[in-house]
Formats: structure tokens, sequence, C-alpha cells
């Protein structure tokens, strides 16, 4: 399945149309972005895909509401998915995301979602599909900055499939239009392994792809802590949630985060919501 450029919400249109007010640059005659905040959280799947579901998660919306961001990205994992041999139906999973995809999409702002691992059923992301409105790939646009989303898989090399790099390298051909790119992944990008003794970086080429178009920042979020590192000039964020069940969890880890972008600088701010 192919990704796509989607249309920004009318609630992102407004938004980026009252900012442009106070763009302080122009590249020719177009206004140039400068700044943008946007809130990002996942990991937010319950414990069980039975009955119920996540029960802070009213509360963690709420929260998120009251900072009146712009953007919204969940970074996936948002249902308890699986499979029929594993005692997991298509109803199961359907159930939770009529719960889940009506929640997040009451915040008022543009709410934008990636799949994880635990949002398949039978190892499709058909429902995920039907159900959040989004291709498992795609890009969007904030002004002239541009936000590229992707389906990263943690058993193939520099974590797409063939048909989905083709696709990035196409998209990241026309970023000379946009003042800053910014790339959302499920899985963590930056990773290092060991191999007899040495340190080698994993996903090469996806970096060097990141390089080579100026990429200004990669936001991951399946593993459930916070780093940042730096690398041949991008950064790269873990901006991974956890905490939403165990009370013990829930003070060890960050619900969400609010990411401020300006010319000078990526600030990340972790947000805790206690469990109700």
């Amino acid at each position: 399945m192919t990704g796509r450029l989607t249309r920004p919400s009318p609630v992102l249109v407004c938004a980026v149309l009252a900012a442009c007010f106070m763009f302080a640059g122009c590249a020719g005659n177009r206004p140039v972005t400068r700044s943008v905040s946007f809130i990002i959280f996942g990991n937010t799947r319950p414990e069980s895909p039975f009955r119920g579901f996540t029960q802070s998660l009213d509360s963690v919306i709420s929260s998120i509401e009251n900072r009146r961001a712009e953007i919204i990205i969940h970074t996936g994992n948002s249902v308890y998915g699986g499979t029929d041999a594993g005692g997991i139906i298509e109803r199961d999973v359907e159930r939770q995301m009529r719960i889940f995809f009506p929640m997040i999409k009451r915040i008022p702002a543009a709410v934008y979602t990636l799949p994880g691992e635990t949002d398949t059923h039978n190892g499709t992301l058909d429902l995920y599909v039907k159900y959040s409105g989004r291709e498992p790939w795609y890009s969007f646009n904030y002004g002239t900055i541009h936000f590229i989303a992707l389906k990263t898989d943690s058993g193939i090399d520099n974590l797409l499939g063939s048909e989905q790099m083709a696709w990035l390298k196409n998209d990241l051909g026309r970023s000379d239009k946009y003042s800053s790119i910014f790339v959302i992944t499920h899985h963590a990008v930056r990773v290092e392994k060991k191999i007899k003794g040495k340190t080698l970086l994993k996903n090469r080429e996806l970096m060097q792809l990141f390089i080579r178009h100026k990429v200004r920042a990669v936001f991951s979020g399946g593993d459930e802590l916070f780093s940042s590192s730096y690398y041949g000039g991008v950064e790269y964020h873990i901006t991974g949630c956890g905490g939403y069940i165990d009370r013990r969890e829930n003070r060890k880890k960050f619900q969400y985060y609010t990411v401020t972008i300006d010319e000078s600088r990526v600030q990340i701010s972790p947000e805790r919501v206690a469990l109700p």
C-alpha cells in the first residue's frame, strides 16, 4: 500500500493562515514558517483486547487539549492487536478502534497517527487504515514546514520496505521547497549494534538519506523512554510514552511530549498525567 500526500484538516489550514501573519521572512514571494508547536504521544494500547480500554486515556487527552497545540501526533500502538490464531479476532480489534480513534479526533487540532506493531490484525493494517483514515505512510505540511510519517518495521534493513523507501526518496526529492523537514517514526532510527567488539550504526542508508536532504529532526515513539542524540547534522529524539495503566510505571514514564520548534532550536518538554 502506497503513501500519499494528505489534505490538511480545516483546523490545520486555519492555524497556518493565522500564523502567516507572524512569519518573519520570505523565500521569494512565499512566507516562510519560522515556528511550530505540536504534541507527541503513543503506546496507549489497553491491557487487554477483550474488554474495556485504557482508563487514563481520557485524562491524558484532556491534558493535551489544554495545551492548545496546532498538531497532535500519535506514534503507534493505539490498540491491542493480534491474530485469529492467537485468540484475538477481528471483532476484538475493531471494538478498540471504535473507542480510540473517535477519542483522539475530538481534540481541536490536526491529528495525525502512525501504526505500531500492535495496530495490526492477522499481520495487516486494513483495520487501522479503515478506522484511522490514514495510509500507513504519508506526508503533510504546516506552512513551509514538511512532516513525513513513516511505517517502520524493526525486522527490515533500514526499517522500510522497498516500496516505501522509493516513495520516501521521491518525497524528499522536493526538499528544497521546505524551510524545515521533520520525520516521525514508531521504531528508533538511530540504533547502535555491536559486532566483534565494534559499535556500528544500523539503518545507515536511511540516515544518510536524512543527512543528504537536510532533515532537521527525527522523532520516534515506540520505546517507552526519552532520549536525544545527534548524527550528521540531524537530531534524533526518542519520545516514547508509557505508564497509562500501572501506577508505578506512571511515575517513571511520560504520557506525552510538548515540542516547540523555532529557527534556533527544538525544545521538548516531557509531560506526566497522574492515573485517575
